[in-house]
C-alpha cells in the first residue's frame, strides 16, 4: 500500500466507523465546556447529551517527529497516518 492509499484507508475507516456508531447511538455524553467545533451540526452545546462529529487532527509531522525523538523510536507510517487523520469520538 502506498502512503496515499494508507491515508485513504484510515480516513475511510474513521468515516465508516463513525457512521455506524452514529446510527447506533444518536447521542454521546459531552463533558462541560466542549468546544462548538466538536458538536455535530444542529447540536445544542447547552444540552448534556449531544452528537459529536469527526474533526481533522491537529497533530503535525513535526509533533510526531518530536514524539519519536522523545521516545527514541520510529513509528510506522500507518500509525502516523492514524494520528494525523481525525480525532474526537475515537
Amino acid at each position: 500500500m502506498t502512503i496515499e492509499q494508507q491515508k485513504q484507508f484510515i480516513q475511510d475507516f474513521f468515516e465508516k466507523y463513525y457512521a455506524k456508531q452514529a446510527a447506533i447511538c444518536e447521542t454521546a455524553l459531552m463533558l462541560p465546556d466542549v468546544p462548538q467545533l466538536m458538536l455535530a451540526e444542529g447540536a445544542d452545546s447547552n444540552e448534556e447529551w449531544n452528537k459529536w462529529k469527526l474533526i481533522p487532527s491537529t497533530i503535525t509531522e513535526k509533533d510526531i517527529a518530536a514524539l519519536e525523538k522523545q521516545l527514541g523510536v520510529s513509528l510506522p507510517n500507518i500509525l502516523k497516518i492514524f494520528f494525523t487523520t481525525y480525532f474526537h469520538f475515537f
